[in-house]
């Protein structure tokens, strides 16, 4: 169920959160934990529900792309999908974890 259909190259990755240091699934999908795995659009919708929901954390491009306009993803590709693919090569945003988090006395 939910395997049925092309491969679309939409910039999507997931990261397997745990508790197994790498597990495989039935299509062979090799996912290590806190890895960014690319994976295609099927895959990737596939992984955002039951009973995968908790222990997958997904990461979408910052602009997505229309199903229309998705090419065919590539499954000989390396699984690494580095953060420049999802967010853009020249993103370069940083933001600061604690800000808003400690309080004034500089205790979080």
């Amino acid at each position: 169920k939910g395997k049925q259909g092309p491969c679309l190259e939409r910039k999507q990755a997931v990261i397997y959160a745990g508790p197994w240091a790498k597990v495989e699934d039935d299509d062979g999908h090799v996912l290590e934990r806190g890895v960014p795995v690319a994976v295609c659009d099927k895959t990737y919708r596939l992984y955002n529900r039951e009973p995968y929901g908790g222990q997958i954390i997904p990461v979408p491009p910052l602009v997505e792309i229309a199903l229309e306009d998705a090419g065919q993803f590539d499954c000989m590709r390396s699984v690494l999908r580095h953060p420049k693919e999802t967010k853009g090569e020249d993103y370069q945003l940083t933001t600061d974890a604690a800000a808003g988090v400690c309080g004034p006395d500089g205790c979080c």
